[in-house]
């Protein structure tokens, strides 16, 4: 009897084992996918070609910002870039 009980343990552990192995690789499989789908989503939103984007600083505050979020003005031939309304009037 203990003889039949230690072979359907270790068939049990060994399945048990196998399935885990499945579950991990299916898993993966689908995290792989996931991961592809979301570079290629970002590939796709907004950055130009170069992948990156031009940083400018408030003439203000001091902080950095994106070239196309700035408020950006300009006075003969010259240009200040400000990140908000109140460091334009501050």
């Amino acid at each position: 009897m203990g003889f039949i009980f230690r072979g359907l343990l270790i068939i049990f552990i060994f399945s048990l084992i196998v399935y885990l192995l499945k579950a991990v690789a299916r898993l993966r499989f689908h995290l792989n996918g996931t991961m592809r789908d979301l570079r290629h989503i970002r590939d796709r939103i907004d950055l130009p070609q170069g992948g990156s984007r031009e940083a400018v600083r408030c003439a203000t505050c001091g902080t950095f910002l994106d070239r196309r979020e700035a408020l950006i003005l300009r006075s003969r031939g010259s240009e200040q870039a400000f990140c908000s309304k109140e460091c334009i009037a501050g």
